[in-house]
């Protein structure tokens, strides 16, 4: 065994995660590539119906109860002065920020900022809002760094820190938590696995058991697809932490302008109470034929493009974040190329957004209704946080560096080339006017036209729209009401479409075996435990044979990006090399043989078991 696997086997048991629920595979979808191939739609209401799990962990007396006290704790904080700190990495680190944006752009659409309200929510992802476009390898990996990030936001005693991990076990995030502690702050922390299946992970244990932290368990089982907590974990998380938010905003809108104006402005104190029923109605709402009908011809035109060779860019402006969480978590999920830096060399990501503004910071702050916030630590300063265990090169995280990400109208530069590629307008109700060519959406979409690419508009509204503008496929996906201030029914509503639509495009592309990731990146200690898994299931083999094989496949794969060759995933080079007994550079040939001569991956794996 390599010297490297044996460390992981042997010494990295901490990030061993298998026994979790959110690790594990939900029967609904456990054939879902099958499905996909033969009944997209079909596809599309399995992933759709593990939704189905949340709303039962919301209404449990317990859950309500929290969500209440969270809320109370909440506006104790804002009312002697304090900040209210949502934390997270990944997935959980988007919705962080996304609530910080909805929050913010309440207070600045609404007026009446008493108390600079507005920038009395702050968010804290690993990695800050570089993270929220390409991940920052290994970063999740140390509680230090979640320390030291919410201290250089100025973390005090008055404040309140919200730690939001899906696993429960994310080191960043429990670092954030501990520094809320030492700070003298309130401190919840956030998860999604029973307590008892965490008591085996230290770091996890620690908080469970200090009685100066707050603790809720949103366990509602296994994902959609498996591991992928970015899906039922976070929608749960979300309508939690939203609800809890929203009913700060009705009282204080209620003592501050009457509670006449709190309900207009769809602000409900009792959210909380409500928020199962609500999510119950956006479930069943997405299952009728007419919805499930449009996200899976969505799905399917997005397969098509990428099939093609083609670049599909979104544009978006109020629904802007829910997009772009939704299209850079693909990279690291199916190994589809990152987000692209003006200037950067590499393939061009498959998925980007631009926003309707002309100018890339002035998109950014439009997105996140805040100035930039980034991470500049020295390599010496991380060498004295994490010392001999020092992560790999850490990218430029600065704010220049990020807004280098072009995601203004000029990012579309170089993604409209002919009929290959395509543009996709997510809105709010008909907020573009896509018919009118002196809008922004006007101007992009006659531009596309001219340039031969394809277009689709996704309208989500609360009643159908006509299938057509100019020409452009329309399509409605109708969602119930939800007041709410902060548009929380919006943001969990399109969350979810984008979610399964992401899913099941790749799935249809064979990314996805079953309802495993097969195309995951093991970017950092907690993939490569998932990784292992999936060559395991693969291969049939013992996760340390398992894991040997991965970091084998691993390597291989490195070197060639660094020549500038493509490979399959580590996943598929190692589960085949296992199957068939042979190298890594042979399963390589294997697999691109068996990919020109049009067998799938799932195929190719199934005839390798049997042989």
């Amino acid at each position: 065994m390599r010297d490297d696997a044996r460390h992981f086997v042997e010494g990295e048991t901490q990030f061993h995660l298998g026994e979790l629920l959110t690790e594990q595979s939900h029967p609904v979808t456990a054939n879902l590539s099958a499905v996909a191939q033969a009944d997209p739609c079909e596809a599309m209401r399995l992933l759709w119906a593990v939704d189905r799990d949340i709303p039962p962990v919301l209404r449990h007396p317990d859950t309500v109860d929290a969500a209440r006290r969270l809320a109370a704790d909440m506006a104790r904080t804002l009312e002697r002065g304090g900040r209210i700190f949502f934390t997270g990495c990944g997935s959980t680190g988007r919705l962080a920020i996304l609530l910080d944006a909805a929050w913010r752009r309440f207070w600045r659409e609404h007026g009446r900022d008493q108390r600079g309200m507005r920038h009395r929510v702050v968010s804290v992802m690993a990695g800050g809002d570089y993270a929220l476009i390409r991940a920052v390898e290994g970063y999740e990996d140390y509680q230090v760094f979640g320390e030291r990030q919410v201290m250089d936001a100025g973390l005090c005693a008055n404040d309140l820190v919200c730690a939001v991990s899906e696993g429960g076990e994310t080191s960043f995030v429990i670092g954030t938590a501990r520094a809320g502690v030492a700070a003298g702050a309130t401190a919840w922390f956030v998860y999604n696995n029973p307590s008892e299946a965490l008591a085996g992970i230290q770091r996890s244990r620690a908080v469970i058991e200090d009685d100066r932290i707050s603790k809720v368990c949103l366990a509602t089982g296994p994902m959609a697809i498996s591991g992928s907590t970015r899906m039922q974990a976070t929608t749960a998380e979300m309508v939690f932490l939203g609800s809890a938010l929203e009913s700060v905003v009705a009282d204080m809108l209620s003592a501050q302008r009457g509670a006449r104006t709190a309900l207009t402005l769809g602000a409900d104190a009792k959210a909380p109470d409500r928020m199962a029923d609500r999510l119950t109605s956006v479930i069943r709402a997405l299952g009728r034929n007419e919805n499930v009908a449009s996200a899976a011809r969505w799905a399917l035109f997005e397969r098509e493009v990428y099939g093609r060779g083609g670049l599909l860019t979104y544009l978006a402006d109020r629904y802007a974040l829910d997009v772009l969480s939704d299209t850079t978590e693909r990279s690291p999920t199916f190994l589809v190329p990152p987000f692209v830096k003006r200037g950067e060399h590499g393939a061009p990501s498959w998925s980007y957004l631009v926003t309707p503004c002309e100018d890339s910071m002035a998109s950014w702050r439009r997105l996140l209704q805040r100035d930039l916030s980034d991470v500049v630590w020295s390599s010496d300063e991380i060498a004295a946080m994490v010392g001999p265990e020092l992560p790999a090169a850490m990218p430029q995280i600065a704010r220049d560096e990020i807004a280098r990400f072009d995601i203004s109208l000029s990012g579309l530069e170089g993604r409209l080339r002919d009929g290959r590629d395509a543009v996709v307008i997510a809105e709010a109700g008909d907020e573009f006017e896509p018919a009118d060519e002196q809008t922004a959406a006007g101007r992009v979409l006659a531009r596309t036209r001219e340039r031969g690419a394809r277009t689709m508009v996704v309208r989500f509204c609360q009643t159908p729209c006509a299938p057509q503008v100019n020409e452009t496929e329309v399509l409605s996906i109708v969602i119930p009401p939800w007041p709410s201030a902060l548009g929380l029914g919006e943001h969990v509503a399109v969350k979810m479409v984008m979610n399964a639509v992401s899913c099941l495009t790749m799935t249809l592309m064979g990314r996805v075996l079953g309802n495993c990731m097969t195309w995951v990146s093991p970017a950092n200690k907690k993939l490569i435990d998932r990784a292992s898994r999936y060559v395991a299931q693969l291969s049939g083999r013992p996760y340390a044979e398992a894991c040997d094989a991965l970091f084998r496949a691993m390597e291989y794969v490195r070197l060639h990006i660094a020549g500038g060759q493509c490979t399959p995933p580590s996943v598929l080079l190692a589960g085949a090399a296992l199957l068939s007994g042979v190298s890594v550079h042979e399963a390589h040939v294997m697999i691109e043989e068996s990919l020109a001569n049009g067998q799938s991956a799932e195929d190719l794996i199934h005839s390798l078991r049997k042989t």
